[in-house]
């Protein structure tokens, strides 16, 4: 049983080059891993937009780069 973030976790696979850590495939990953559960499950594009808005709110630095 997985207690740890929501059910569509994404593993990031193991980088050996500099360049490919800085990717948008690489740096997206841990972004979506720290979503809620109830963002994941949204029943629409714009509930999930909304939840995404919540996040960047209350978590600061959650989309800078």
């Amino acid at each position: 049983m997985n207690t740890r973030g929501h059910t569509a976790n994404i593993v990031k696979n193991r980088c050996h080059l500099d360049l490919r850590r800085f990717f948008f495939s690489q740096r997206v990953i841990d972004r979506w891993n720290g979503l809620q559960q109830e963002v994941i499950d949204s029943t629409s594009v714009n509930v999930f937009k909304n939840g995404l808005e919540k996040t960047r709110i209350t978590k600061m630095g959650f989309f800078n780069d």
